[in-house]
C-alpha cells in the first residue's frame, strides 16, 4: 500500500471501524449519489492511467460496505471477458452505476464504478485518504486526477455532501 503523504491519515482499519459507519450513515440520512466527488471516488480505473493493476483503497472499501451492503442489483452479475459486471440501483434515489470487477492475483483485485446517467458529472479532482494498492510498477504520480484529502473532515464532507 502507498499511503498519501501530508497531515497524519487514517488507517485501514481505522478506516474500516471509524470512518465507513460515519459514511453509510450520512448515506442513510441523505442520499449523495449524485455528488460528483462520490462519483469520482468510486470511478477510479487504473486502466485510465496506466496498465499496471492498482486499486483506490477508499473506493474499494466504499464499494464493498455502502454499494454491495445497501444498493440492489436487480439482474445480479454477468461474466465477461474475465470481468463480472454489475448494475446497483442506490434505494434512495434510483441513481445506477454499473461496476466492472477483476481479479489479476490472489492478493490483487479492483472494482470500480460509473454512474449510468451520461449527464451525472465527476469532479475535475478526486480526494481519498487511504491511497493505492498496487503491484511494484504503479507509480501514484500517474494519476493526475486524484490527491490524498487535506483531513478526514475535508474527505467525509466533500464526498458525502448532498447534491445542491
Amino acid at each position: 500500500m502507498m499511503p498519501p503523504s501530508g497531515p497524519t491519515l487514517p488507517t485501514f482499519e481505522q478506516f474500516q471501524s471509524d470512518i465507513l459507519p460515519v459514511i453509510v450513515h450520512r448515506w442513510q440520512q441523505s442520499c449523495f449519489c449524485r455528488n460528483p466527488q462520490f462519483c469520482k471516488l468510486l470511478s477510479f480505473n487504473f486502466e485510465d492511467y496506466t496498465r499496471t493493476p492498482a486499486a483506490l483503497l477508499d473506493a474499494e472499501s466504499l464499494i464493498d460496505h455502502l454499494i454491495r451492503k445497501h444498493f440492489k442489483s436487480p439482474d445480479g452479475p454477468i461474466s465477461t471477458d474475465g470481468r463480472i459486471i454489475q448494475i446497483w440501483q442506490c434505494p434512495q434515489c434510483d441513481s445506477a452505476f454499473r461496476e466492472s470487477y477483476a481479479e489479476y492475483s490472489i492478493a490483487m483485485s479492483r472494482a470500480f464504478l460509473r454512474p449510468l446517467n451520461p449527464e451525472q458529472q465527476l469532479a475535475p479532482t478526486g480526494h481519498y485518504l487511504l491511497g493505492f494498492h498496487a503491484f511494484r510498477d504503479f507509480s501514484p504520480a500517474q494519476v493526475h486526477d486524484f490527491r490524498p484529502a487535506t483531513s478526514i473532515e475535508s474527505f467525509l464532507d466533500a464526498l458525502t455532501r448532498p447534491p445542491s
